[in-house]
């Protein structure tokens, strides 16, 4: 019998879009047999009937014990799946952003690629506002200046069955599901793609959740961010040093001196010195602690999230 493609996406009160969703799944995607895994990520939310679907074999909701937010409940998704060897695992959202001809893309893609790279959506344009898209500009760049890396990809995206295994050991994918592809080193490609629009209601994302967001994907990459802060303190050190002696080379070895003025200029270089040598040592331990922190990891600890399966179609 042929293995299955699952389907694995987060919902957060996101069922009718979901249900507009599945049938243009079924429209897009190759032949071969179905499968969908949701994971319910609101479970003291409202419920949804069951969905049905003509051409996906089985329909499962995973329930998670509490809101964990979108990247660990694809986690959860991916880890749950990790024991079943699945053909293939496609990754996408249940609000109809993620393009389901895009989806068929990603697939065709991940055929010809072979069972060793995963293939990413690449956002080559974007539908949300102007300010959100400003906002993502300085954010892609900030995360270029602090991690040395470049991310356009989400979430969007297909893992050859055979690497599934290996990606619910990673504790970074428990952060940032694609920061933590990229800062663990899996092989990947990017198939560029256009953003979608919702199918049904507003997004849940809100100001504060799409910061967090963005923080997480930083955090993921936390001791080359702390190493790279601290070389920048360092230059900022020697910076400032020189400025000390040049104050004192002007006290000392010239008559341009006004009275009061090195004493003022020295203490004020002295004190900022000072500071920048506490924040050097702050980033010394701040990496030392994260090489050192014990993570979570999904294949390891997922059970402590998951409250129950319930299969809507078999």
């Amino acid at each position: 019998m042929q293995a299955a493609t699952t389907v694995v996406t987060p919902c957060y009160n996101d069922w009718k879009s979901l249900a507009a969703l599945l049938p243009a799944l079924e429209a897009a995607l190759p032949e071969g047999p179905l499968e969908l895994l949701i994971v319910n990520d609101n479970p003291f939310g409202p419920a949804s009937q069951p969905l049905t679907s003509e051409r996906f074999q089985r329909i499962r909701v995973l329930t998670l014990t509490r809101n964990l937010g979108h990247q660990r409940a694809i986690a959860m998704g991916l880890t749950f799946l990790a024991g079943e060897e699945p053909a293939t695992v496609l990754v996408m959202d249940a609000d109809g952003e993620d393009r389901p001809e895009d989806a068929a893309r990603l697939l065709e893609a991940a055929r010809e690629h072979g069972s060793d790279v995963l293939v990413f959506a690449q956002r080559t344009r974007r539908s949300e506002s102007l300010l959100f898209r400003l906002g993502y500009f300085f954010y892609r760049n900030l995360y270029g200046m602090l991690t040395g890396n470049s991310i356009r990809m989400g979430n969007f995206s297909v893992i050859p069955g055979p690497l599934l295994a290996k990606i619910a050991a990673l504790p970074e994918i428990w952060t940032h599901y694609a920061a933590g592809i990229q800062r663990t080193g899996v092989p990947y490609i990017h198939i560029p793609t256009r953003r979608g629009k919702r199918l049904d209601g507003v997004s849940n994302m809100n100001t504060t959740a799409l910061v967090t967001h963005g923080l997480s994907a930083v955090s993921v990459h936390s001791d080359r961010v702390g190493v790279r802060l601290l070389l920048v303190s360092q230059v900022f050190i020697g910076v400032v040093f020189a400025l000390m002696m040049t104050v004192v080379g002007v006290k000392f070895c010239t008559t341009l001196a006004i009275p009061g003025w090195a004493t003022s200029a020295f203490g004020l270089t002295l004190i900022l010195l000072t500071q920048l040598i506490i924040t050097s040592f702050f980033f010394v331990f701040f990496v030392l602690g994260s090489r050192s922190h014990q993570n979570f990891v999904p294949a390891r600890d997922f059970q402590h999230y998951l409250s129950e399966v319930v299969v809507w179609k078999e």
